[in-house]
């Protein structure tokens, strides 16, 4: 149905991003593409959607059902999208038109390729709403009232609406939690298969690749190095790029120092699928450093049409202790954010208390809006240093980009001209500057691809335990959650609902709702076989 032959995307200065790229889909082939943020699988379907951005060109051939889409022409192009072949962006809030009722922006999708008229597309949408699980009423919503899972189920209600033959799905579940990323999933492949359309699903996690796809394909700095059945692909990968992927995937496994694998490190033979080599030494917690009694915090709301009241956490109690790791785990809206913040003294309860011994720091889960654009890294990373004299400052600086693995050169530059994941290092770097106490982890890798997310967790293990910190490690991700930590609270509609060591939460948990949790982590059922 589509075949991509060497095609080539290159910059308007003569860097090359796609390097003769070529692969086939079949009619209702369900595909994966996989690799590292930067390898250029996101480029890859751009290009075949005809949506580079002007400075880049592409070179080579892309042919869908027989017709050239280089070199067409926009009017052709706009024919087929969201018609022919549709694509299921990452960030929906970026996707939808903020000023228009999703209602509206699903029919307007049928509309704009004249398929049917404004009374059949409106009984229309309430149908493709039914079949993404959303109930009729929900048409009237604006996208700002809605989940951030509501909101991706209507761009797939969106991109079905015009009965595409292909779907390009741009990792359309990373920013969900596990329940709702297990719903999105089930539900793209439900609906691929009933419309009988295939499926390029591009993602950096493999456990969600060996769920969806029949084949995969493995990108690495704009080629492809590897492409193959998935069973095959992910028991017994032949690249050593493609068993770093399988490795940095693996949480189970670890190298001889005990720290998790990255995609480079794991290139080596040493790496064995599912095998623990190395545990990293964990002291016995010491005194009690934290304390929440019961707490709660309301949100209130007002507005021209009278007030509203959210309870955020509710009767919430735990505590923390010197040397202690606790994970606080649940989906979104659980509460856990809420709580953490509290207890960073960013927010107040509405009633209970909290006590807390010692300094606290704070890693959120976007570094790019937690470090201002215009200060420069050294600035940035100094700035919770008070009464220090600049030269101080600078050693100090200097110390901790090093323990987190940035270069000096780094200093004099600004937030923008780093990656993801540099500048997550980077607010580690600023929040262990003043040697803090007790560091509180807001989702710290959640917005990370496999390889970038072991990096951060090994730095975060070492610095914990070469300084003596605590660790509150916020997550909706439990397999991360069950490396990084020694205790487990779980959190669901505001209420702390099971709590224990890791081990003993996670082997036999007693609540629907953490077994419903445990059994929505995405496998790699090919490796390892759980």
């Amino acid at each position: 149905m589509i075949s991509v032959n060497n095609l080539c995307v290159t910059t308007a200065s003569g860097a090359q991003l796609l390097h003769s790229v070529s692969f086939e889909i079949a009619a209702g082939e369900r595909v994966g593409l996989i690799g590292e943020s930067g390898s250029g699988k996101s480029l890859t379907a751009l290009a075949i959607m005809g949506l580079l951005d002007g400075n880049l060109t592409a070179t080579g051939s892309v042919e869908f059902d027989g017709r050239e889409l280089l070199g067409a022409s926009e009017k052709e192009l706009a024919r087929l999208r969201g018609h022919k072949i549709s694509m299921i962006f990452q960030e929906p809030m970026t996707a939808l038109n903020p000023l228009m009722t999703v209602g509206a922006q699903i029919a307007e999708v049928m509309t704009v390729h004249s398929m049917a008229s404004k009374s059949e597309a409106k009984a229309a949408t309430t149908d493709l709403l039914a079949d993404v699980g959303l109930a009729p009423e929900m048409a009237r919503r604006y996208p700002h009232q809605m989940s951030g899972g509501q909101r991706q189920r209507v761009l797939i209600a969106m991109a079905l609406a015009g009965g595409p033959d292909l779907l390009l799905c741009d990792e359309p579940t990373t920013a969900l939690d596990v329940t709702v990323q297990r719903q999105i999933v089930e539900l793209i492949i439900e609906l691929a298969e009933k419309h009988g359309a295939a499926l390029l699903f591009i993602t950096h996690d493999l456990g969600l690749v060996s769920t969806v796809s029949e084949r995969v394909l493995v990108m690495r700095d704009g080629h492809i190095v590897e492409d193959g059945p998935t069973d095959l692909m992910l028991s017994r990968p032949q690249h050593a790029y493609t068993r770093g992927l399988l490795a940095a995937s693996d949480l189970d496994a670890r190298d001889e120092n005990g720290h998790l694998y990255t995609v480079r490190s794991a290139a080596q033979e040493s790496y064995q699928p599912g095998v623990a080599l190395a545990t990293p030494h964990r002291p016995e917690p010491g005194e009690e450093i934290v304390r929440v009694t019961d707490v709660s915090r309301v949100y209130k709301r007002r507005s021209l049409f009278g007030s509203s009241e959210t309870l955020a956490a509710s009767e919430v109690s735990l505590t923390l202790r010197k040397g202690q790791r606790l994970g606080i785990v649940g989906g979104s809206g659980s509460g856990k954010s809420t709580i953490l913040r509290i207890i960073a003294g960013l927010d107040k309860p509405t009633s209970g208390s909290v006590e807390v011994t010692g300094r606290t720091q704070m890693v959120f889960q976007d570094p790019f809006s937690s470090l201002d654009p215009r200060m420069t890294i050294a600035d940035s990373v100094s700035e919770p240093l008070r009464g220090v004299s600049r030269a101080d400052r600078l050693a100090r600086v200097r110390t901790v980009l090093d323990e987190v693995g940035i270069p000096e050169s780094a200093l004099s530059r600004y937030p923008h001209e780093f990656s993801g994941g540099q500048r997550q290092r980077i607010s580690i770097a600023r929040a262990i500057t003043v040697r803090p106490d007790i560091l509180l982890a807001d989702e710290p890798v959640s917005a990370l691809d496999v390889s970038v997310r072991a990096m951060v967790l090994n730095i975060l293990e070492d610095l914990v335990g070469a300084h003596g910190m605590s660790l509150i490690f916020v997550s909706h991700d439990l397999s991360v959650v069950r490396q990084v930590c020694s205790d487990v609270v779980v959190m669901n509609q505001g209420r702390v609902i099971e709590r224990g060591p890791v081990e003993q939460v996670y082997g036999n948990p007693q609540e629907e709702y953490t077994r419903t949790l445990l059994a929505a982590i995405p496998r790699l059922a090919f490796v390892d076989g759980r």
